[in-house]
This record gives C-alpha cells, structure tokens and sequence, in this order.
C-alpha cells in the first residue's frame, strides 16, 4: 500500500512537472526583438528571433516615445516573412517603441529603445558649420508649382487640408523651401540626406530621405542643394492624427548619413 502511495505521488509530481513545462512553453513569445539597434548611415535595422518555425509574415511598427508615452500615430517599418527590417524613418537622440505583429495584427513583442545621440556630421573640408541651410515658407496648390510665401497660418493650412482630404489630392499644400548650400567639394561623395520635421507638441515625422551626389568643383562657387517644398506629408500626418495645426514654433533637423548637420526653425502663427 506505501508503495502504490508513493507510485501514485510520483506519477503526480511528474504530472504537475510536465504541466509546467507546457505551461512555460505556451507561455514563451513566438518572437523576441534584439536588445540592440543597429543605426548605420541614417538606417536603422530592426530584428528579431523567431522560437518556433513560422511562415508568418511580420508588421513592424514604431512611435515616438515622450515622457514615457508611445504618444503619436503608428509609423509604417515595413512587412517582411524575414527576420529583420530596414527603415530610414528613425532618427538619433529619440526614443522609440517598437511593436512586431503578425498580419492579422496580433503583437508578437514591442520594446522600447532609446537612439543615440548622432555624432556632428564632418567629411574634409565639408563640415556641417559650412554647409548652410535656409527654411522659407512656402506652399504649392494641386497641379501647380511650388512658390514662397510670406508666413504660415493655421488657418491655411487646415484649410488647405481639408479641401485635400475632401476633394482626394485637389487642395493646397503648405511646408517650406529648404536649401542646402555647399562650399566647394575637394572629392566626390554620396550621402543619404535625412529631413525630420518637429511639431510644438512633439509630433515627429522623417518627412525627406534621399541618396545625393555632392560633385567635387574646382571653383570657389557654392552648390545648392534643394526642395521647393518639404513639410507637406508632415502637416498631413500632423492634422490627421491631432485634428488640428497647432501654432508656435517647428524644428527641422537635417541629417547626413546619420550624422547631424542642421537643426533650424519656422514659426506657424
């Protein structure tokens, strides 16, 4: 009899001991981000370990995080049956959430990180004290060209907005010019221009991102680098996510091959 009693509470501890095990392993994520992200000449690349074999494709979001709060819309990384993604739409000196979904929008993990502040952009004589940058207003109304204007309104703005939201692409758009001027090149090089546009209240959006060929020149001319108008998606972004404009001071912060260049500002009355 004391033998089939401990037979029986030996059978019952193997019992509970493979429960827990299956209770450990239901409860393991299918998917774990890495602790480190990597940011390597303006891009960033986002990866994960899978724990089981997956044919799942993978949504990879982020938000800007201030004081402690994802606090503005999901930004888009990208979708991928691959274990990582790359993204030029995260910037130095920021924090950032970052949630891995499968398709059907089930979170698979999120982490927080928080990005290094970029090293100042220098490259010989090209240094970002010399490349100078000037921030106009502008606006540019469907189907026509870009032009300068003497200030931005809220009113205009969200005028132009909602004629753009309402009409399907027939509004205004309102941003600004923003020029780069250059000294003279000693060499040729690529860089991978970043522009991100800052809101009063913190709302961030990498609005520009683009390979430039910066020519080497034998005079002592400057080059202009430009866009008639940059800003436009982010006003966009800016309205449909807080349903308003708010007035007060923008930053823009320029960046080559992620080492910062430039930050300047405009005001939106």
């Amino acid at each position: 009899m004391k033998k089939m009693k401990m037979y029986l509470s030996l059978s019952l501890l193997i019992l509970l001991a493979v429960c827990c095990m299956a209770s450990a392993a239901s409860a393991e994520k299918k998917v774990s981000l890495h602790d480190d992200l990597p940011f390597v000449n303006g891009m960033t690349t986002i990866s994960w370990d899978v724990n089981e074999a997956s044919t799942t494709r993978y949504v990879v979001n982020y938000k800007v995080i201030n004081n402690g709060t994802a606090v503005q819309s999901t930004m888009k990384a990208g979708r991928t049956y691959d274990n990582s993604v790359e993204t030029a739409g995260i910037i130095p000196g920021k924090c950032y959430e970052i949630t891995v979904s499968d398709i059907m929008g089930n979170v698979l993990d999120q982490k927080a990180y928080r990005m290094d502040d970029a090293e100042t952009y220098t490259d010989g004589n090209l240094k970002n004290t010399s490349i100078k940058v000037y921030v106009k207003p502008s606006m540019m109304e469907y189907g026509k060209e870009p032009k300068q204007v003497s200030g931005l309104k809220v009113k205009d703005i969200t005028k132009g907005l909602d004629e753009l939201l309402k009409l399907s692409g027939t509004g205004t758009f309102y941003g600004v010019k923003y020029q780069m001027s250059l000294p003279r090149a000693t060499k040729e090089r690529s860089v991978f221009i970043t522009l991100a546009f800052e809101s009063p209240d913190g709302y961030l959006y990498v609005d520009k991102t683009t390979y430039v060929t910066v020519e080497k020149s034998s005079s002592n001319s400057w080059q202009n680098l430009s866009w008639k108008i940059a800003g436009e998606n982010f006003f966009l972004n800016l309205y449909q996510e807080n349903q308003s404009i708010p007035a007060g001071k923008y930053s823009t912060h320029l960046y080559w091959d992620g080492k910062w260049v430039n930050t300047s500002h405009f005001t939106v009355k």
